[in-house]
């Protein structure tokens, strides 16, 4: 006799994802509304600020050869441990502004916050590239692939420019 098979077991599906503005209040029972407001003008503070974003456009075209099973250059050891200071500073500077969050508290409350939000999930990026070597070399080397793209495209559309001019002056010429 065949015995029969058990049923195929599918999980749940994941519950539906918030946005970042959403996701600090509603993800959590132990987090009142003062911290969940710490806490977003955190996020927001640290993602738009322009020492980091300088940071990452400077350095990010050095890691366009990483490669996580290649020979790992000390150049970029070194600006991890500087990514890890600046952002450690930033960090400690929002939350002593906060007044309500400690840092500890705030890592917790990030580790949570993860989902489909952009710009969280680019921030969290950023944070979690802090304790990861290969996580950060990867997110630069991601970020100079995106610059490397970009100037293609501008030095793509500056050359149709060019022909467009050209050709108008062919044009206007005859």
């Amino acid at each position: 006799m065949n015995a029969p098979k058990p049923a195929a077991f599918s999980p749940p599906p994941p519950p539906p994802r918030l946005p970042l503005s959403e996701m600090v209040f509603e993800a959590r029972t132990s987090l009142d509304q003062q911290e969940a407001a710490a806490l977003r003008s955190i996020l927001h503070a640290l993602y738009d600020d322009d020492s980091l974003e300088d940071f990452l456009d400077e350095h990010a075209s050095k890691f366009v050869s990483y490669s996580a099973n290649s020979e790992q250059q000390l150049e970029w050891t070194i600006l991890h441990n500087e990514y890890v200071s600046l952002m450690e500073q930033q960090i400690e500077e929002q939350v002593g502004r906060s007044g309500l969050l400690t840092s500890e508290r705030l890592f917790a409350l990030l580790r949570e916050v993860g989902g489909t939000d952009e710009r969280a999930n680019a921030f969290i990026a950023r944070v979690l590239s802090m304790g990861d070597y290969h996580a950060f070399c990867r997110l630069m080397d991601d970020r100079a692939a995106e610059a490397f793209a970009l100037q293609q495209f501008k030095e793509q559309a500056l050359s149709r420019q060019r022909q467009m001019t050209q050709l108008d002056a062919q044009l206007g010429m005859e």
